[in-house]
């Protein structure tokens, strides 16, 4: 009777001595967003952004047509009013002020009836054209473009929004974080697969005085700032 009694008291010993380590564990975990939520600490979180400057980020992150010129797509008139009716089939030429309109002058009424080779291949396949335009492409020396090309270079700023490159998203975002976050110190480095990493700013608290080369009394903020740009 004495052994069972002491059998079952240490399994009673062992269960709460196992649930108190549960509860402790509880208690102990942290989150990833603790980092910038937890009121109670008192030690700024040193971040280091490493922003990516290399060629690619010239590009957009997703590509449409109305990014570059495509001579095969049909581009839709522009919303803007100002912009009069563009015959996409139509070709137009630019006055000596280097305008397209007002008043819209057209050239011809398709790019077959183009007589200089030189401009109707321009034309056909890139939409725009400069230089001589009579049938020996020796004389009358215009700017002419397809109404299609006009179409797409005045074309809605909803349309071309996805053509914003990589590297100006990215700026947009860097400098939204460094404009709005409090309590961080913060440092840019910049990086690409040709020269590597260069550290352009030591981590610091955002509100500290910069202390760099002509820093004329600006804080490491304002610094972080103007070196994104």
């Amino acid at each position: 009777m004495r052994e069972v009694l002491g059998m079952k008291f240490r399994k009673i010993l062992f269960l709460v001595v196992f649930s108190q380590f549960l509860l402790f564990s509880a208690h102990a975990v942290a989150r990833d967003t603790d980092l910038y939520t937890n009121l109670q600490s008192t030690i700024e979180p040193n971040i280091l952004i490493i922003f990516d400057n290399s060629g690619s980020m010239a590009d957009p992150p997703q590509p449409t047509a109305f990014c570059e010129y495509d001579s095969t797509y049909s581009y839709p008139q522009p919303s803007d009013p100002s912009v009069p009716y563009l015959y996409p089939e139509r070709v137009y030429y630019m006055s000596s002020s280097g305008k397209w309109f007002p008043p819209l002058r057209k050239f011809k009424d398709y790019v077959s009836q183009v007589e200089c080779w030189l401009a109707n291949y321009y034309l056909s396949y890139y939409g725009i054209y400069t230089g001589y335009t009579d049938v020996n492409c020796s004389t009358n020396e215009l700017t002419l473009a397809t109404g299609n090309y006009l179409r797409w270079f005045y074309a809605d700023q909803v349309n071309k929004e996805p053509c914003r490159s990589k590297m100006d998203i990215a700026k947009e975002v860097i400098k939204g974080f460094v404009n709005s976050i409090p309590g961080v110190r913060i440092g840019l480095m910049k990086f690409n697969y040709s020269e590597g990493g260069t550290i352009v700013s030591q981590i610091k608290g955002l509100d500290e005085k910069y202390d760099g080369p002509a820093g004329n009394n600006k804080t490491h903020r304002e610094h972080l700032l103007k070196s994104i740009d």
